[in-house]
């Protein structure tokens, strides 16, 4: 909420958010006030399709959170979370490039040493080639700038309704990179962590389907 401005003619309208939320931890404003990612994704739904891809990311986000069976058994499960995390190097806010769900894993018994790099990119429709190509130039800045160089760490998912046999053809042929690791002696290997994920949304329990799909291009979906 902000208040009026002081003096007027500034036009500088300070917030008094504070009073508010001292208000709703206290329950004053009504016992109606909670919002959970069902009641989003259900707003947001045409039968099992998500018309805003914002939902899906709530939804992804809270099921991991709360370590839903479905979405741990697709995902794995992860130490820290975000959405929306700057993967572009600085420029205007407005031409950023940013990951829609990004996370990590620290290594057993080893805090603060982080073993595994989670990369999502969501879709509310059918994927495409593009999308795919998107992904990978997060794979890649992840790996630049976190994993000095060490593919293996990275765990990538494209999460649409549905994957077109282009865009699953498309991902055999493009999402695998070749990188060296070690030292004395330097081994070769080829990273191919690329998964493909459906959603739907189950109306009955509020909470996004999972289903990971072959990305062998003559499989039916």
């Amino acid at each position: 909420m902000l208040a009026t401005p002081k003096p007027p003619n500034e036009k500088v309208y300070p917030s008094n958010y504070q009073k508010y939320h001292k208000q709703l931890a206290a329950g004053r404003i009504g016992p109606n006030y909670h919002l959970t990612s069902r009641d989003i994704l259900r707003h947001c739904a045409n039968d099992a399709r998500i018309t805003h891809e914002m939902a899906i990311e709530a939804g992804l986000l809270y099921q991991l959170a709360i370590r839903e069976p479905n979405t741990v058994g697709i995902f794995g499960e992860w130490d820290y979370l975000s959405h929306q995390v700057v993967a572009s190097p600085f420029k205007p806010i407005d031409y950023m490039d940013k990951m829609d769900v990004f996370g990590y894993s620290y290594l057993p018994g080893f805090y603060r040493t982080k073993s595994r790099f989670l990369i999502c990119e969501i879709k509310k429709d059918s994927a495409t080639v593009r999308d795919v190509d998107q992904l990978m130039k997060y794979v890649d800045w992840v790996k630049d700038e976190y994993t000095y160089g060490d593919y293996s760490m990275l765990y990538a998912f494209l999460v649409a309704y549905d994957f077109p046999h282009d865009v699953v053809a498309h991902t055999q042929r493009e999402g695998e990179r070749k990188y060296t690791i070690g030292r004395r002696p330097a081994r070769s290997a080829t990273w191919s962590n690329i998964k493909l994920v459906r959603y739907r949304f189950n109306p009955a329990n509020g909470f996004l389907q999972f289903s990971s799909s072959s990305t062998s291009p003559d499989n039916e979906f």
